[in-house]
């Protein structure tokens, strides 16, 4: 595998990037599990120096470029005593690039608006069911749908200001005539995926939330950690009934 540091263009590197690449080049195995933070902190530089820093790598951010220095040619070696330092910087990487304002406006729809229903198939109904029974065991009325089929019907029928909160693993063709018929009926969708949106996805849902990455765990862990956010949320905001 190719080296991700060879693709560097070093004409379009400010001073800050240099500080960035060298440091990088002569600690590669302490840099492959280092929390964004603790990056930040050795080389008193910002989250978003070394985040443009990684994208002018082609990666869309710490998280992914991590990934690709683990599995270069210099890096190749993974040995178990490796699996809980990597565990604690996807973690890390997760949070620190969670937006709350993101959160809020989910945890927002979860609380206004009625009937709720979540969706989520194959894999993604794990995390679909887990939020399905943290929020019935806190009173909030939602409704849990794990087959394409019944999503399909139901976007034929659903009523003005319900909610459909969908995680996939992939963003489908074959949902974009559903969403839009979600759409066109009033409906809110929120949308949890490990890829990036198709052209036509964005036009119909309120808000599409791209967790992709490299590694599937990763993918699995942000979907994880949004969905407890936006429970432990829910848990300070719901006032008792």
């Amino acid at each position: 595998m190719t080296d991700i540091l060879s693709k560097i263009d070093a004409a379009k590197l400010t001073d800050t990037d240099r500080t960035i690449l060298k440091y990088i080049q002569e600690n590669r195995d302490r840099v492959a599990w280092m929390t964004l933070s603790e990056l930040c902190s050795k080389l008193f530089v910002s989250n978003a120096s070394i985040v443009r820093f990684t994208q002018k790598l082609g990666c869309n951010g710490f998280s992914e470029f991590k990934f690709k220095l683990r599995n270069s040619d210099t890096l190749n070696d993974h040995h178990i005593d490796n699996i809980l330092p990597e565990m604690t910087a996807r973690f890390d990487d997760t949070i620190t690039t969670l937006d709350e304002s993101i959160i809020t406006e989910i945890c927002q729809s979860i609380l206004t608006k009625q009937p709720f229903y979540i969706y989520g198939r194959n894999l993604s109904s794990i995390p679909a069911a887990y939020l399905y029974d943290m929020l019935t065991t806190m009173d909030i009325s939602c409704m849990f749908i794990d087959w394409i089929d019944t999503l399909r019907s139901l976007s034929e029928t659903i009523s003005p200001n319900s909610l459909v909160l969908m995680m996939s693993e992939h963003c489908h063709e074959e949902y974009l005539p559903i969403i839009q018929a979600l759409h066109q009926r009033g409906a809110s969708i929120i949308w949890i995926c490990s890829s990036s949106a198709l052209p036509d996805v964005e036009k119909s849902v309120n808000l599409f939330l791209d967790t992709g990455s490299e590694n599937e765990q990763a993918n699995k862990l942000a979907t994880l950690v949004i969905l407890q956010a936006v429970i432990e949320y829910i848990e300070t905001q719901k006032v008792p009934s």
